[in-house]
């Protein structure tokens, strides 16, 4: 048994499995899904920048943006021997100069230990340009939940509470749920 990953888009009364052309045997995971201008869009990769739009009748998903790269999110990515991976669609947020950014909440996993691997998850907030090529401009500090034991934690949602408070859900150990409020200006600040 070898367990398929796919992302679908449902709109409206139809779900459409989402392909990304060039690629369509590609395992398709961690996409994070964001709204511009009417057009549904794709994070493929964080790092390097991959953006994709979504042609939600096909399912098509064509690359409009490759490759931009921010030196501080390789370099994390190089430090912890980890790739960034995508969470819960990202949101656009105010900053605090006027400006809009979109606000994403990435994971890495970590295995310690070799073969007999123990896998540790981090978070790490992430800001990206609201307009296309859509490029990172920055990136937080890598972070656990508050937590007594899990080592795996997923956030999977994230929603605007109000205007500063986050709401993020995530799973841990792959069998509780949790939830957790972080001010908005933490996770900018960061």
């Amino acid at each position: 048994w070898k367990p398929e990953y796919a992302v679908y888009a449902a709109i409206g009364d139809t779900v459409t499995r989402l392909k990304q052309v060039g690629c369509e045997a590609c395992a398709q995971k961690n996409w994070v899904p964001f709204a511009h201008r009417g057009e549904l869009l794709v994070e493929q990769s964080i790092e390097p920048r991959v953006v994709l739009r979504v042609d939600v009748q096909s399912g098509r998903a064509t690359p409009i943006a490759n490759g931009t790269s921010l030196a501080a999110a390789s370099a994390l990515q190089a430090a912890l021997g980890a790739s960034l991976h995508g969470g819960p669609p990202s949101l656009r947020v105010r900053l605090p100069h006027g400006k809009q950014a979109f606000l994403g909440l990435a994971h890495l996993n970590r295995l310690l230990g070799g073969k007999s691997a123990l896998r540790i998850y981090y978070h790490v907030f992430y800001l990206f340009a609201a307009r296309p090529p859509f490029e990172l401009l920055a990136i937080g500090r890598p972070f656990m939940f508050p937590s007594e034991i899990a080592l795996v934690q997923f956030a999977s949602g994230m929603l605007l509470v109000d205007e500063q408070t986050l709401l993020i859900s995530f799973g841990e150990q792959d069998c509780d749920a949790r939830r957790a409020h972080v001010p908005l200006a933490l996770a900018l600040a960061d």
